[in-house]
């Protein structure tokens, strides 16, 4: 059975790769919502406030048995769907602070969850992986490898790495009811697999930080950039056998300089927006 991800520091919803709230599955979900049920006080349920733990009634400011505090966290981790056998050891009383384990077991008396309980203990969460792309003044600019180089024989919809920008092949017909994807809730190899058939094509709104597709370029929502900025980009790069950026950078609301060697023009190019 799921049940949502918290982190284990903050006890709060975190979200997955995909910026979705994040979902735990058998056999945490039963160890998480187990440490939930007897984190809770009995009484702050409203709707039910025969749940949780009696700590103010029988055990903060008492002198409990290790028996009577067993029991009640036993008691409270039943509660939990899927924890039908539960058993509970306390390993330690130091300085008022009790710690210990409830398991779950099996029919076969075998652990499958457990949880544990005691002080706040700081540990170091895991790294995250890297992104491999990053904000250039509203562009999204890869710096992963292994991203197509060109255009040619990509889908509609297809990204592919043009001299550093992220962009979307073809002229795509985007999903209005499509989860917006954001900046940092995806790596740039999660990016590539998701593609660009579904980014919007009007900015979603300045500060949100989604992704959406700009005449052809992913950029980031955080900021006032137009789609006629990106067609007079276009007409002013254009060369040859069409845009190809090399070292062009990006454009805002102000008139910004632009380095030499656009498209093989090799001359500087100024763009307003």
């Amino acid at each position: 059975m799921n049940t949502i991800l918290l982190d284990p520091l903050s006890w709060d919803l975190v979200v997955d790769a995909f910026g979705n709230i994040a979902m735990a599955s058998d056999p945490y979900s039963v160890a998480q919502d187990a440490a939930s049920a007897i984190r809770t006080f009995q009484g702050e349920v409203y709707y039910n406030t025969n749940l949780g733990v009696p700590y103010w009634q029988e055990i903060l400011g008492y002198a409990p048995p290790l028996a009577l505090m067993k029991l009640k966290f036993v008691d409270a981790a039943l509660t939990v769907p899927g924890a039908e056998n539960v058993r509970c050891f306390i390993s330690s009383v130091t300085d008022r602070h009790v710690q210990g384990q409830v398991q779950i077991l099996d029919n076969l008396n075998r652990v499958r969850a457990a949880s544990n309980f005691g002080p706040p203990t700081v540990t170091s969460l895991p790294t995250p992986p890297p992104l491999n792309y990053k904000d250039n003044e509203g562009f999204l600019i890869i710096t992963a490898s292994g991203w197509p180089t060109t255009s040619v024989g990509r889908p509609v919809g297809g990204l592919w790495n043009d001299g550093g920008f992220a962009r979307v092949a073809g002229d795509t017909t985007p999903d209005p009811l499509a989860r917006p994807v954001y900046f940092g809730s995806v790596t740039a190899g999660q990016l590539l697999v998701l593609g660009g058939t579904n980014l919007p094509v009007d900015n979603p709104g300045p500060g949100t930080g989604a992704f959406w597709n700009n005449g052809g370029f992913v950029c980031i929502a955080n900021r006032n950039l137009t789609r006629a900025g990106s067609e007079r980009l276009r007409r002013s790069c254009a060369a040859g056998d069409g845009l190809s950026l090399r070292a062009v950078a990006w454009w805002t609301d102000t008139v910004l300089p632009r380095p030499a060697a656009v498209g093989g023009i090799g001359q500087p190019a100024y763009v307003d927006s």
